[in-house]
């Protein structure tokens, strides 16, 4: 089939008015921002043998702008209270001063990057303020905050289990990864399972596998058939174990055979004839449903459509699908929520359609095409029923 485009149209003469509205413009107006420091964002560690760098950054507003901030600073004090280093931060989009690790330039957040190894002070918990110094010398001072330096070390894998393959069908199976800290198991923040194709250096997916919480070295969860939803064929996998300064451990790697398989439509539920109403009785509503799986769940499932042959060997909708619902949501007959579509039960497998006949639809047979996309773009193969209307 070709391309599938979501649409609303006409199926057997289905009159779905459909209402072009214009959004309301709106305005923003205006308002004048305070001498304020706020969206203060600090590292809550700092690794002090780390050559990466940690970034630290505020927003600081005031009603004349940027023109009247004087001076932003980043005062790091020992838990006495007592100053040790101060840091000018920038809004310059990192152009001017390097190692401001500024984004956006005069967007009003000010930002600071630290190298770990060259904070150059003793290991321990360190109070962390912002101070904005106004044109007019007037002084704002943020909260303290802690932050931990600490000279952290990489965790480590030492042992895992993952599968060769994703099979259609497969059960679920416990996965698991032993870990170690030297800086102790609370140190480790997750494992994270990176999926990698051939040509491609950056993960095309990612999962995490968290810390248990309960000082268990193992960390685990199940798989089973589903994980293949969005995926098949061959990938590396790449797992890491991810510390809370974000320092990893040396990658694992292995080749896993994702399978995905075509999703099923099955047991259409078409009436066998339908009547033409009348002119004074209005439109006539019909359900129709059809059953679909997956061998990788329903979460692989994309979309489920049929496309009606009209008595005259023309397509209804233009052409178009006309999508079905496994949503639970009652049939509204509103064009612009065509998603309330009168499914019975959402998530059941089930997917439904309220077509509307009305009294000037042809009579005749109409041949009805149901079909499956799943999300790795697999059409099912097609089911057909069919309807004969007369008057």
């Amino acid at each position: 089939m070709g391309k599938i485009i979501r649409t609303s149209g006409i199926l057997l003469g289905i009159f779905l008015i459909i209402f072009c509205g214009c959004e309301e413009k709106k305005e923003i107006v205006g308002t004048v921002q305070p001498f304020e420091i706020s969206r203060i964002i600090l590292p809550a560690v700092v690794s002090s043998n780390s050559d990466n760098p940690f970034l630290f950054s505020a927003k600081v507003t005031h009603p004349e702008g940027i023109t009247g901030i004087s001076e932003v600073i980043l005062l790091i004090a020992d838990s006495l209270g007592a100053s040790q280093l101060t840091y000018p931060m920038y809004d310059d989009g990192n152009t001017q001063n390097q190692g401001s690790g500024d984004v956006i330039a005069f967007d009003q957040v000010y930002s600071r990057e630290i190298i770990g190894n060259q904070v150059g002070v003793a290991n321990g918990h360190y109070q962390v303020r912002i101070r904005a110094v106004s044109s007019s010398d007037e002084v704002l001072e943020s909260p303290a905050q802690i932050v931990e330096i600490f000279s952290n070390q990489p965790p480590e894998i030492l042992n895992y289990s993952f599968p060769d393959s994703i099979l259609t069908g497969m059960l679920s199976t416990t996965i698991f990864f032993t870990v170690a800290d030297n800086d102790g198991l609370e140190d480790i923040r997750w494992v994270l399972l990176q999926g990698l194709v051939s040509g491609n250096p950056s993960p095309v997916f990612q999962d995490t596998v968290y810390n248990p919480g309960n000082n268990s070295a193992v960390f685990q969860t199940g798989v089973d058939s589903s994980y293949a939803v969005r995926r098949k064929g061959d990938y590396e996998m790449r797992f890491v174990a991810e510390d809370r300064v974000g320092e990893f451990s040396q990658p694992i790697l292995k080749n896993v055979f994702f399978e995905n398989t075509a999703p099923l439509v099955w047991d259409s539920q078409v009436p066998d004839t339908l009547v033409l109403p009348t002119a004074s009785s209005g439109l006539l509503d019909t359900l129709i449903t059809i059953r679909v799986k997956d061998g990788q769940s329903l979460l692989d499932v994309d979309a489920v459509y049929f496309f009606s042959l009209k008595p005259d060997t023309t397509l209804a909708n233009n052409g178009n699908p006309l999508f079905m619902w496994d949503n639970g949501l009652p049939f509204l007959g509103d064009p612009n929520q065509l998603h309330y579509a009168g499914d019975k039960v959402a998530g059941d497998g089930i997917y439904s359609l309220t077509i509307l006949l009305s009294d000037s639809a042809l009579t005749g047979k109409y041949r009805f095409s149901f079909y499956a996309l799943d999300r790795v773009v697999q059409e099912s193969v097609v089911w057909v029923d069919s309807v004969w209307v007369r008057n």
